[in-house]
């Protein structure tokens, strides 16, 4: 009896006579939920689990493209910062809890009588950027409880289709990216006039040194004159700019190059259209393109910059292995993991990913992995990659999300975020849907509404609430420690 009476003692006495800076070096390195953990044990682990420095450290151990931080991490408060980490974490949790069963959080956003023509997300899952049939674009915060419509580009025409692209500037301290539009105005004669701009947008701050909304800077426009149709793919990426535009006779042509040339002083800008019979493509973060065809991938090197138009003799391919039943439109979104570039591609019902070792210019390592059984994707829709999830369209699910580990795994369950049942209308008015790892969230578009699914916990209440946390200092052996 007398040892057990003295333990709890013993164990009191010995954390509490542990230099504080010792203490903060052992809880700053430990995961999040242990973080959590330490919280409830005492007063003093209180104190310390809720300090700068702890969740400071735990931020910066994290890829930036994880967090997409919007501004230097020493601008952040503490609570901020454990926000960023325990949403992050929350992500995984989330998904499990729907392949429980449970719903996501969903929200509707007004667009206050606009017809909307197309969004697109910002990496960080906070902007969204919406385009109407007449050519104007605004941008919400959907951090925001009101999430009300801010102007960006006016209306431009009567009727115009709009295609949008993001290039994220990482290296700036400050959320900065490079923001495309490329606009086709419809019109009563056979050929349609489209123009690409691009701005530079950048956060705008408050006094506080806080992000309250988005500011842009025009920086060039690309004028093009294409038959009747729309951009079917759209990108952009450092200096250069890609589209395929698909026209109304089944006809293809590639818009690629450099969207900005300085010479002499003077701003010119150049573009190149060719045909080139492929309709799947990304264009990589170094300049360089990917394409897709039924029988295998091609990795073009860059071209030379004194072609004015793109032939087909004027590419020489890297072809990658083959594979067999790849659907044309089935190629994703790019991103960036590890020090490599991957995709995910859909062969024979089978989700393959693509990684590609930038390290190697002239003969880049290629690896096809496969990774899932995806049944019943609609090829005519997009795949979206971020991170380790993937968003797809299924003629029997709907609206489908599924976590990759990028090896086999055939017998992962998936998520049916938006059941096909419920789309009230022709899948048309189903147009675009976006992901968003860091945030988790997913963005859906349908003709006159704009869906916001979050599986993820977006807010430090509901995040205590999960995990059990305290809301105030906890007491232990019976009486507070200080």
């Amino acid at each position: 009896m007398e040892v057990t009476s003295q333990a709890p003692t013993s164990l009191k006495s010995i954390l509490l006579s542990c230099p504080t800076e010792l203490l903060v070096e052992v809880v700053k390195n430990l995961p999040c939920l242990d973080i959590l953990r330490a919280r409830k044990t005492c007063k003093h682990l209180y104190e310390i689990t809720k300090s700068l420095e702890v969740w400071r450290h735990v931020v910066v151990q994290e890829p930036r493209q994880k967090l997409w931080l919007e501004r230097p991490v020493d601008t952040y408060t503490s609570e901020e910062l454990e926000l960023l980490a325990l949403r992050r974490v929350s992500v995984e949790i989330g998904y499990d809890n729907l392949v429980q069963g449970v719903r996501p959080h969903q929200h509707t956003i007004s667009t206050i009588g606009r017809a909307v023509e197309s969004t697109k997300l910002v990496p960080g899952g906070r902007w969204l950027f919406v385009a109407t049939t007449r050519g104007g674009i605004f941008y919400y915060d959907l951090d925001d409880k009101e999430c009300i419509p801010h102007p960006f580009i006016p209306d431009q025409s009567t009727l115009c289709k709009t295609a949008m692209a993001i290039d994220v500037d990482i290296s700036s301290p400050y959320l900065k990216f490079n923001f495309a539009a490329g606009v086709t105005e419809q019109t009563l004669f056979h050929n349609a006039k489209t123009r690409v701009q691009v701005w530079e947008v950048t956060l705008l701050l408050d006094d506080h040194g806080r992000g309250i909304g988005l500011q842009g800077e025009y920086l060039a426009t690309i004028e093009e004159v294409h038959r009747d149709g729309f951009f079917s793919r759209f990108m952009l990426s450092g200096r250069h700019y890609a589209s395929i535009f698909f026209g109304t006779d089944d006809s293809m042509d590639l818009g690629f190059g450099p969207w900005k040339i300085v010479h002499d002083g003077e701003r010119g800008y150049q573009q190149r259209i060719g045909d080139t019979g492929n309709r799947a493509l990304s264009l990589l973060p170094n300049g360089r393109l990917f394409f897709l065809t039924k029988s295998r991938g091609s990795f073009y090197p860059p071209i030379s910059e004194d072609l004015l138009v793109i032939s087909n003799d004027d590419w020489n391919p890297i072809d990658c292995r083959p594979l067999v039943g790849v659907e044309e439109h089935s190629l994703s979104n790019p991103i960036t993991h590890e020090g490599s570039f991957r995709f995910v591609v859909l062969a024979r019902d089978i989700l393959h990913g693509i990684i590609i070792d930038p390290q190697e210019p002239d003969l880049p390592k290629i690896q096809v992995v496969p990774i899932a059984p995806f049944l019943n994707v609609d090829p005519n829709r997009p795949l979206l990659l971020s991170d380790n999830f993937v968003l797809s369209w299924s003629s029997d699910d709907g609206l489908v999300l599924r976590r990759i580990m990028w090896k086999p795994d055939f017998t992962s369950p998936h998520v049916r975020l938006h059941p096909r049942e419920r789309m009230h209308g022709p899948s048309r008015h189903f147009s675009t849907y976006h992901l968003d790892s860091a945030s988790g969230r997913v963005v859906i578009q349908r003709e006159k509404e704009i869906l916001v699914q979050s599986f993820a916990f977006l807010s430090l209440p509901r995040a205590y609430k999960h995990w059990n946390v305290v809301g105030k200092p906890p007491r232990i052996f019976g009486k507070e420690t200080r």
